[in-house]
């Protein structure tokens, strides 16, 4: 009986642990999704940016339209060779050169995305003064041009803030 009792409180605790894992990253989700949504008067990438101009504020959410267009068209693509790698993946012979074909189309996609999401944001940053600049650099790099948490800010695959990862300012 005595052992049993810390086998019980072991496979409590271990239990309780992975429900906490498993509820982690739809927080997070929740939490990164309301930054996406617009406030009030201005999108949330932009708060806490001291002293914005209006022609700033416009001149910016017209960059994060502008990328998240563009980004809306390699997402696209992204999600069709990721369908597909899958694809060759699950096969019952797996075709090795068409699955790194595909994976090194996929990486081209991603390296575009970074691209256009670091254009965009230095873009935003020739807008700000060196004050702004300070506060907007320590926001996170995801912000403001749908960029992702693996191309610009952390996890990989199409996503950023907002979506798996692609967090697009404007929210629109």
């Amino acid at each position: 009986m005595k052992k049993i009792i810390p086998l019980f409180l072991v496979a409590f605790i271990m239990i309780t642990g992975q429900i906490v894992n498993a509820q982690t990253p739809n927080e997070s989700a929740g939490a990164k999704a309301s930054c996406c949504k617009k406030g009030d008067k201005e999108d949330k990438c932009m708060q806490g940016i001291p002293d914005l101009t209006d022609q700033q504020k416009q001149k910016i959410e017209d960059l994060c339209l502008s990328t998240k267009k563009e980004m809306t068209g390699l997402k696209n693509q992204m999600g069709e060779k990721q369908a597909h790698l899958k694809t060759l993946q699950d096969a019952d012979k797996a075709d090795m050169a068409a699955i790194n074909k595909t994976i090194d189309e996929i990486s081209v996609l991603k390296a575009d995305m970074m691209k256009k999401h670091e254009a965009t944001r230095q873009s935003i940053r020739e807008l700000l003064t060196e004050k702004q600049r300070i506060v907007f650099d320590a926001k996170p790099m995801d912000c403001c041009g749908g960029g992702e948490k693996g191309e610009m800010h952390g996890a990989p695959g199409a996503g950023g803030c907002c979506k798996g990862g692609t967090h697009k300012c404007g929210g629109k």
